[in-house]
C-alpha cells in the first residue's frame, strides 16, 4: 500500500497542456463532487488568482521549473500525461512534499509496434524503392529483387522494461533469435552479443547510467550490415560516431526517433545531417503517437488522478533525476 496523503474535500485540479477530456473516463471522473477543473491555460498565461487555489497539476510538456512550481502555494500534485519526467525539477517536488506521478505504461504497445515495423521496412526498404518505383514507371518485373527478411535474424534487446519486453515478445512471433539485456546484464555478455547481432533495438530510458551508453567504442563492436533501431532518448547514443558509421556504411541501417536536445524550437544539425542518409529512417519522436496510445493515456491518467484524489497516488516517480 502507498503512503496516506491527507487531501482536501474539494481538490482543484489545472492543465497545463490541451489534454482531451471528452473520454468516457474522464467524464466519470469529472462527475464527482470532490474535483474542480479550472478552464484550461497554457502555462506563460495562467490567471494569477490560480497560484493559491491549484491542488493538482495535469501537465504533458510544459516545463515545470522551481521557478514555475513555487507560484502554486497550495500544489500537492504533479500528475504527467507522459512517460517521461525530465521537464520537472523533481528536487523542489520532493523539498516541498508535492507528490509527481507518471503514465508509464499507456505507450508500450504502440512504441513496441513502431520499432517491429520500421526495422521490417528498413530490411525491406531497398525491394520495396524499387518495386514501387517500377509500378510507376509502368514495368513490370516479376519477382523484384530479393529483401532481407526478419525471420532468421539474430536481435539483442537493450533494455527489458515495459517496452523492451514488448519488442521481445513480437520478436519471437517472427521467429527471431533474441537476447535481451537490462541495467543488471553483464557488460561483457552484452557486448559479446551485440558483435553478431543483425539488429539492435536500444528501449532504454535516460539516465546517469544510460547516457551516451551506445559509445563510439560500443558502436565500433556492431558487425557490418547490422541495423540499430532506437526508440531511447537521442542522449544515450554518441549521434557523432553513430553518423560517421552508417555514413562510411560500418553498420547496415539505423531506425532513429528521438535527437539529443529535444524538444527543438528548430532541427538540430546532427537529425538533418541523418536524414540525409540512405540508410537512416529518422522520425521526429513519433513511435508512441497511435489512436491506441491516444485511448490508453486516458485510462491510465484518469486513474492516476482519481488515486490522487484517494490520498494513494499510484506511479509515484521514485528517481532522482533522469539526467
Amino acid at each position: 500500500m502507498g503512503l496516506l496523503i491527507h487531501i482536501d474535500p474539494i481538490m482543484n485540479i489545472l492543465f497545463l497542456d490541451n489534454i482531451n477530456l471528452d473520454s468516457e473516463e474522464w467524464i466519470t471522473l469529472n462527475k464527482s463532487s470532490d474535483i474542480n477543473i479550472l478552464p484550461f491555460r497554457y502555462s506563460e498565461s495562467i490567471d494569477p488568482e490560480y497560484y493559491s487555489v491549484v491542488d493538482l497539476i495535469v501537465s504533458r510538456y510544459s516545463n515545470l521549473s522551481a521557478k514555475m512550481l513555487s507560484k502554486f502555494k497550495n500544489l500537492k500534485f504533479v500528475v504527467l500525461a507522459s512517460v517521461t519526467y525530465r521537464w520537472v525539477d523533481l528536487q523542489y517536488c520532493r523539498q516541498n512534499a508535492i507528490t509527481v506521478c507518471n503514465c508509464p505504461t499507456y505507450n508500450t504497445s504502440s512504441t513496441a509496434n513502431f520499432a517491429i515495423s520500421q526495422a521490417l521496412s528498413l530490411l525491406s526498404y531497398t525491394q520495396i524503392f524499387y518495386s514501387i518505383r517500377n509500378s510507376g514507371n509502368g514495368i513490370w518485373h516479376m519477382g523484384g529483387t530479393q529483401r532481407s527478411d526478419i525471420s532468421g535474424k539474430v536481435a539483442v534487446v537493450i533494455g527489458k522494461g515495459n517496452i523492451g519486453s514488448k519488442i521481445e515478445a513480437r520478436l519471437n512471433v517472427f521467429e527471431v533469435q533474441t537476447f535481451s539485456f537490462n541495467s543488471k546484464s553483464s557488460i561483457k555478455e552484452i557486448e559479446h552479443s551485440l558483435s553478431f547481432a543483425d539488429i539492435v533495438f536500444i528501449a532504454v530510458p535516460l539516465t546517469k547510467n544510460t547516457k551516451n551508453y551506445f559509445s563510439s567504442e560500443r558502436l565500433s563492436l556492431l558487425k557490418k550490415g547490422c541495423i540499430l533501431v532506437s526508440i531511447s532518448p537521442g542522449e544515450v547514443i554518441d549521434e557523432e560516431s553513430l553518423y560517421n558509421c552508417l555514413k562510411d556504411k560500418k553498420i547496415g541501417g539505423a531506425v532513429l526517433d528521438s535527437f539529443q536536445g529535444e524538444p527543438f524550437d528548430e532541427p538540430s544539425n546532427m537529425f538533418l545531417e541523418f536524414s540525409k542518409l540512405k540508410n537512416v529512417f529518422t522520425t521526429q519522436h513519433v513511435a508512441w503517437n497511435t489512436d491506441y496510445s491516444e485511448k490508453m493515456l486516458q485510462i491510465e491518467l484518469s486513474k492516476t488522478v482519481e488515486s490522487c484524489l484517494s490520498g494513494l497516488p499510484i506511479n509515484v516517480v521514485r528517481e532522482v533525476s533522469e539526467e
